[in-house]
């Protein structure tokens, strides 16, 4: 069971080590920003936007990535005269497919810390 967690960030330096803090796609149960020199009207918008950003866990484009690649790796490991003999046919087939959709994910969450570090960004050059 994962244990969620709630964090309160109080100064810009916790705000600009909140990507190394957490891990993406860990829950949290809140993200609460005590910025003195955020409106209250930004602050619930930062931190809802932060929180989606947090929980980034790259599933989506794992899954792109595995329906992207089943035709070609079905060619591969099943028409293709490189294709093993037997069960190594299904080997390769489930193979690629698992080497793709693991892509998909290392993607999906390097782009997701990409964007939380481009929304800290932003939010510390309006304070």
């Amino acid at each position: 069971m994962t244990r969620q967690t709630a964090l309160t960030l109080r100064t810009r330096q916790e705000l600009l080590a909140l990507p190394q803090r957490l891990s993406l796609g860990q829950p949290l149960y809140r993200l609460s920003l005590a910025l003195p020199d955020l409106a209250e009207s930004e602050r619930s918008l930062a931190e809802a936007r932060l929180s989606a950003l947090l929980s980034g866990c790259g599933c989506t484009e794992g899954a792109i990535a595995l329906v992207l690649a089943l035709p070609p790796a079905a060619y591969l490991a099943l028409a293709s005269p490189l294709a093993p003999d037997g069960w190594g046919r299904w080997g390769m087939l489930f193979g690629i497919l698992i080497v793709a959709s693991l892509a998909g994910k290392a993607f999906g969450l390097r782009r997701a810390r990409q964007d939380l570090q481009r929304e800290i960004g932003s939010l510390l050059s309006r304070l």
